[in-house]
């Protein structure tokens, strides 16, 4: 049965209702984990979310509790795009995962926790997370499994390649993300289970054209995995084939097509108040269409939407970077105190790390302070623009 599969939730609710009335609180984890997996309202998920929370913690099991919250930190990440409350759920399941004994749980929140990183930028840090989760589900995937572990591995396995092609892509290794690109397609090529994971790595390989300028096939990839990734509703990364196809179209004079992908991200940056920094360059594109034109409402209108983005990419990226330094490197800092000469090493090196992210964020506001101090110069400017004629109309 699919997830968000209304049809089983009738069952689900039948089976709380059993767990509540036998007192079997491991029953009732697993009861309110499932309908916050098949129900299809948000708000009704995050409530189911809450409830498996309340019963692991009741459960005393580390693990359960670890999960609950992650799987809470996945609703707010991939549902909302809200990052500081994934991450926030992120650190509570990491410090669970910690006193716990299942390691395929451990290595869900290393994975999460690589993509949160992977977010920010610290992309070595994430490359180390992606690789560990790598080597744990393929080594796996050797052993005696029942089959929906396999399934569950595979996933995993798949996943953590896939980050992997992202993080080499930010770091401009497109021979890497080609290569993990090629054996995730080998792998999952007509074979409808892992669809999704398919649609992932079509998308890495359409990206791998485009910087290759092979405009024709990256434009084929890319649109192939577009309605898997829809269907998923992973509208950040829909943002990312939108971008590019724009991109593609602009560079072959079809400005219609182009302006017209473009427009999907500003439409899904309203609908769902989420934007990545690069899906943010589009509108410099717009703006620059509405001024050929001389269109100054819509020059106001995008540079007003791009300003707002740069507001919301900073605002997030800031409360991130903190908190990652402040619970989760200084947790390990804490924890290292007393040790070997390898651990005094360990020492230094996340205390290199936070003045590393203390640097970075000192740049980054320097950049955007000026950035933003610019836009605002053109949309005073615009802005003025778009009086003048009406205030010649009152004087005449």
């Amino acid at each position: 049965m699919l997830n968000d599969d209304r049809r089983a939730l009738p069952f689900v609710k039948l089976y709380i209702n059993k767990a509540k009335k036998e007192k079997n609180q491991e029953k009732l984890v697993q009861g309110y984990r499932d309908a916050r997996q098949y129900c299809i309202s948000l708000d009704k998920k995050f409530k189911y979310a809450d409830s498996t929370i309340q019963a692991a913690i009741a459960l005393h099991d580390s693990a359960e509790i670890s999960k609950a919250y992650l799987s809470k930190g996945i609703l707010f990440y991939f549902n909302v795009k809200r990052y500081k409350e994934a991450l926030d759920q992120y650190l509570k399941a990491y410090q669970y995962a910690e006193n716990s004994e299942d390691e395929y749980n451990k290595h869900k929140v290393i994975y999460h926790m690589g993509i949160v990183k992977r977010h920010l930028g610290y992309y070595e840090q994430a490359f180390q997370h992606f690789s560990d989760c790598e080597h744990y589900y393929h080594s796996s995937l050797q052993k005696k499994l029942h089959e929906n572990e396999v399934y569950n591995y595979n996933k995993g396995y798949y996943n953590s390649l896939h980050q992997l092609a992202v993080v080499y892509r930010c770091l401009n290794k497109f021979d890497k993300v080609d290569s993990l690109a090629e054996l995730g397609l080998k792998n999952t090529i007509n074979k409808p289970d892992y669809f999704l994971e398919n649609s992932y790595f079509l998308k890495s390989k359409g990206l791998v054209y485009f910087h290759e300028k092979d405009y024709r096939n990256s434009e084929i990839s890319l649109t192939k995995a577009l309605p898997g990734i829809v269907k998923r509703n992973d509208f950040a990364t829909c943002t990312i084939i939108y971008l590019h196809l724009g991109k593609i179209y602009f560079a072959e004079n079809e400005m219609e097509k182009s302006m017209s992908n473009f427009m999907k991200i500003d439409s899904i940056f309203n609908k769902q108040q989420f934007i990545s920094p690069e899906a943010a360059d589009c509108y410099q594109y717009l703006i620059n269409d509405a001024s050929k034109t001389n269109n100054v409402q819509k020059q106001l209108c995008y540079t007003n939407q791009l300003l707002k983005a740069d507001h919301i990419i900073n605002k997030d990226f800031s409360y991130i970077a903190s908190k990652i330094s402040e619970e989760y490197d200084v947790a390990s800092l804490k924890k290292m105190r007393d040790g070997s000469e390898r651990k005094e090493k360990r020492k230094l090196h996340n205390a290199v790390i936070l003045i590393g992210i203390a640097a970075v964020i000192i740049i980054i506001f320097c950049i955007r302070f000026y950035r933003d101090r610019k836009i605002k110069t053109q949309y005073e400017a615009l802005q003025k623009n778009l009086i003048a004629p009406t205030r010649e109309k009152i004087k005449n």
